[in-house]
């Protein structure tokens, strides 16, 4: 089995408790993980110790309100000067500041070719000393945008605790820069990056602090008179999806394709890939629908390039909506298609993760499977890190 043991402790804890949770011996969990009982037992010794580490500043994870003007306090900790810049920009620093935000925003228009590996945040963080020492509302934008995109990396690739405190440095940022140029532009930024700190909490299986951070993006929204990004419906889906709640999931995952389907960035509409990837993959495995769950596939691989994380995310979903059904000839397909696309995961941790844990699915007693699979979908090697 290529799965690590040593490499993916987290996952495996976890794995381990889900089974031994549901009523797999601790002989046959070590069995399947091709390991030995007593060190299955030592691991979950480890985890009900646990670790007691908070897992971002407290710094950061107080400040949740962004109706609050930051302290002095935080803005220093942050890397901002301390006290608000009244100063006018001269004409050439408006000309330098104008070069960076292209430069960020060309970086953001490349976001997906920086995920893989991690290999954006080298050229993310070689940006953020032309930022400085910032002091006036612009230069602490550009630094929240370029903590934003870092932290969505993270997310993306896996680093789910480092996403958080990025996450949270950017959500700050943001209502530095907000609380001094009063710009529904920045309070907008505030709601993205909530929302992005929401996606993180869901993955570390923290729904309240999901739900508390969807809450503020939802109510920016209605401040400044948008309707909230189709992304802020697929979380409660996936909320609901975790929780058992298939028909309100169900639901949720139609609403994200609607708002999708109805959203442009960088100037460009949505394809049918995309819109079908947010909600359909999911619809798919709750219906059991195998068929369907090929065909999407095959749209991915036909729209995406090979090393699209999202070619890997819905070979994932395929296969785990094979053993949404009885069909043995589905499943053993399934793992051939999970076989084929493996190469596809490396170098984005959750999807490796899944895959390797989607491929114990035949090897767990049939009444297991279903519920294996769905719990496998969410796990990461890396969250903790």
């Amino acid at each position: 089995m290529a799965f690590q043991l040593t490499n993916n402790l987290a996952s495996i804890r976890d794995a381990i408790s889900w089974l031994l949770e549901h009523g797999v011996s601790t002989s046959d969990t070590a069995s399947l993980l091709k390991t030995n009982p007593n060190y299955i037992r030592q691991l979950v010794f480890r985890a009900r110790r646990g670790t007691g580490k908070s897992l971002v500043p407290a710094v950061l994870s107080s400040y949740d309100d962004p109706a609050k003007t930051p302290s002095a306090g935080l803005r220093a900790w942050l890397g901002v000067r301390p006290v608000e810049d009244f100063v006018v920009l001269d004409s050439a620093e408006k000309k330098r500041l104008n070069g960076l935000l292209e430069a960020t925003e060309n970086e953001g228009a490349a976001f997906w070719q920086g995920v893989r590996f991690e290999n954006g945040i080298p050229r993310y963080r070689r940006l953020l000393p032309l930022v400085g020492y910032p002091s006036h509302f612009r230069r602490i934008r550009l630094f929240a945008r370029l903590k934003q995109l870092i932290a969505e990396t993270y997310l993306h690739s896996g680093r789910i605790t480092a996403a958080l405190e990025e996450g949270m440095r950017s959500f700050a940022l943001s209502s530095v820069a907000y609380h001094e140029s009063e710009s529904p532009h920045d309070l907008e930024q505030v709601g993205r990056t909530a929302r992005l700190i929401s996606q993180a909490f869901l993955l570390l299986a923290d729904y309240s602090n999901t739900l508390r951070y969807l809450n503020i993006h939802a109510r920016i929204c209605e401040r400044i008179g948008i309707a909230p990004r189709p992304e802020y419906f697929h979380q409660l889906a996936t909320v609901h999806f975790l929780n058992g709640e298939d028909d309100l999931a169900r639901t949720s995952f139609k609403r994200a394709m609607e708002r999708l389907a109805d959203t442009v960035d960088y100037g460009q509409a949505k394809q049918k890939h995309e819109v079908l990837d947010i909600g359909c993959r999911q619809l798919h495995l709750l219906d059991g629908n195998w068929e369907g769950a090929q065909e999407l596939q095959h749209l991915m691989v036909q729209s995406l390039d090979p090393s699209d994380i999202h070619v890997s995310i819905s070979a994932n979903w395929t296969v785990a909506t094979a053993f949404q059904t009885d069909s043995s000839t589905a499943q053993a397909e399934a793992m051939t298609l999970l076989e084929a696309y493996r190469p596809a995961a490396a170098g984005f941790v959750r999807q490796a993760t899944t895959t390797e844990l989607l491929a114990l699915a035949p090897d767990l007693p049939a009444n297991l499977r279903s519920a294996w699979v769905r719990y496998s979908l969410y796990q990461h090697a890396l969250r903790r890190n």
